[in-house]
């Protein structure tokens, strides 16, 4: 092809023809960069969705897909006023924060661990005796992050396939949750009971369970999207789920109590979540 463009010029059109050389070139160039491009595009895409997946089944996470829900009840002025609140796709972890998994964040970030309670550190029981504001700390070491109020009784009734139980997963506590009647006043290994509708352990009993929200005596802001946390600010916030030192009626997937961001307690953990990557 360009001996042919060639013999079309004479000596004094040789750069023209060179020009024009140049000008296919970089046209045949630009194709196959695009065509790579293309090519190349959907990998890319689906390598990045692939990393969100490998993540999360790491964390052993719980998807918890989108929809809404009449949040609250009328047990306790504190669970009123009963309201509904749509939430997107996000995931949760099955189990309680361990202490093996609590150790190894300490062991990373050279902080010391909690006191020990009376029972001794046991790997794969919850982690407890650590404040809002560790678990908050555990929650960014680790990629995620608190779980919201809402999204806590959310996967806490099961979601979607919520069966309507009083506890998590069950009207019968002994079925879902280590309580003051059968714990023996102490924390259980995490996994041990049975799981609600979606595959979510001891969000009944065990351990409280620290939220992102601050904590007011009623449902002091409605807002519709259970997404964003209610009242960030205040230094009171919202535990939830009941533990192995207080009764059945604790351990509803609708109550909740408030506690200082600072408090630590023998009954007191946390489990994490994500958002959905966009």
């Amino acid at each position: 092809m360009i001996e042919k463009i060639l013999s079309w010029y004479n000596r004094k059109n040789f750069i023209p023809a060179i020009i024009l050389i140049l000008i296919i070139i970089a046209a045949v160039i630009m194709f196959m960069l695009s065509k790579h491009y293309i090519i190349r595009a959907k990998p890319a895409e689906i390598k990045a969705i692939d990393s969100f997946a490998v993540f999360v089944q790491s964390k052993k996470m719980v998807p918890v897909n989108a929809g809404n829900f009449m949040m609250g009840s009328n047990f306790f002025d504190e669970e009123l006023p009963i309201h509904r609140v749509q939430l997107d796709t996000f995931y949760i972890e099955k189990n309680e924060v361990t202490v093996a998994q609590y150790r190894a964040f300490c062991d990373s970030t050279h902080r010391q661990m909690p006191s020990p309670p009376s029972w001794g550190w046991i790997d794969n029981h919850p982690i407890v005796k650590v404040s809002w504001q560790d678990a908050e700390d555990y929650a960014k070491w680790s990629g995620t992050r608190l779980p919201t109020e809402a999204e806590w009784e959310y996967a806490a009734r099961g979601g979607r396939k919520s069966g309507g139980t009083k506890y998590s997963g069950s009207s019968v506590i002994g079925q879902v949750a280590w309580y003051s009647e059968n714990s023996g006043f102490k924390t259980h290994p995490v996994c041990t009971k049975k799981p609600n509708e979606l595959g979510l352990y001891d969000m009944s009993g065990n351990v409280w369970e620290w939220c992102a929200d601050g904590y007011n005596a009623s449902y002091d802001t409605l807002a519709a999207n259970g997404n964003i946390p209610a009242l960030p600010i205040l230094e009171l916030k919202v535990i939830r789920g009941g533990g192995w030192f207080y009764d059945a009626t604790s351990s509803r997937a609708a109550n909740r109590r408030g506690e200082n961001l600072l408090y630590k307690s023998s009954h007191v953990g946390f489990r994490c979540a994500v958002s959905r990557m966009k």
